[in-house]
Formats: structure tokens, C-alpha cells, sequence
């Protein structure tokens, strides 16, 4: 959940910016255009009337935006961290159940240094996969998903352009 809303904050703040541009290009340029009109109606809908009212929209959208994003992350790191903790935690259990209930010989031709290593190795690698992809792969992937949504909806044939240039330029 933590991970979505950071991700849609993320690509809220890049709309914020999109508008903030639009409404400073408005005002250099003077009113008219596809992109005053929908400057305008959106600082309609938020119940701005003067022409600069666009500046405390973007001000405080992109201050709102980017607090959420930090906190959010911050949640979500958070309760990640937790998760993956008292996940290895069971793991780990596991392991020395495992060793206790191994066989004696088996055992016995181990330093117990050498069992500690293990444990702690696979341990560190399976802490370090987990928080990896808990932290950075739901993120990432709704993050993509939806600034292509953005850019569909903002550009649609530039879209289309990146869609076909970057495989080929990959």
C-alpha cells in the first residue's frame, strides 16, 4: 500500500511540475493555446480566480506531493524492514533446528565457526534479495506503469516515438 503511494505521489509531483510549466508558459506567452485552457481549468476547479493563483497551487501541491512521498516511503521502508526481520527470524529457526536434530558425525566434522558462517551468509543474502525487492520492485514497477499513463495522456505520438526508438536504440 506504503509502496503505491509512494509511487503515485512520485508521479503526482511529476504532473504538479507539468502544470506549474504550462501555467508559467501561459503567463510569458499570454492566454490562449490547449495548454492555458486546461492551466485555466484547473485552477478553476480548485477555486483560484486570479491569474496568479496558479503559484500557490503549484507551491503547495509540490510541498504536499513531496511530504507524502517521504512518508509514505518511510512507512513502507519501515514496515518492510520489520517483515523481512521477523521472516529471516524464522528462517534462522529453522537452521539450528535443522543442526540440532542433524546427524552427530555430520556435525562433528564441522568447526562450529564454519556453521555460524553459513548461517549468517545465506541469512545476509536472503535479507539483502528481500528488502531488495520489497523496497524497490513494487515501487519501481507502479512507477513506470503510471508515468506511462502520464505520458499517454500528455503526448500521446512522442509516446508512440519512445515505444518504437528505445527497443531499437536498447
Amino acid at each position: 500500500m506504503f509502496a503505491l503511494l509512494t509511487a503515485f505521489s512520485g508521479v503526482g509531483y511529476a504532473g504538479m511540475l507539468s502544470y506549474v510549466g504550462n501555467a508559467l508558459q501561459c503567463q510569458i506567452e499570454g492566454a490562449g493555446g490547449e495548454a492555458c485552457a486546461s492551466v485555466a481549468s484547473i485552477a478553476e476547479a480548485a477555486g483560484l480566480t486570479s491569474s496568479t493563483g496558479w503559484i500557490w497551487l503549484g507551491i503547495i501541491g509540490i510541498v504536499v506531493l513531496t511530504a507524502l512521498r517521504s512518508v509514505s516511503m518511510y512507512a513502507m521502508t519501515l514496515l518492510n524492514n520489520t517483515g523481512v526481520q521477523r521472516g529471516l527470524v524464522s528462517i534462522q529457526s529453522v537452521q539450528f533446528d535443522a543442526l540440532t536434530d542433524g546427524d552427530f558425525a555430520r556435525i562433528a566434522s564441522d568447526t562450529s565457526g564454519s556453521f555460524v558462517s553459513r548461517f549468517i551468509n545465506d541469512v545476509n543474502a536472503i535479507r539483502d534479495a528481500a528488502l531488495r525487492f520489497a523496497n524497490n520492485f513494487t515501487k519501481s514497477v507502479v512507477t513506470v506503469v503510471a508515468m506511462f499513463g502520464v505520458m499517454l495522456w500528455q503526448d500521446w505520438q512522442l509516446t508512440a516515438l519512445l515505444l518504437v526508438a528505445y527497443p531499437i536504440a536498447f
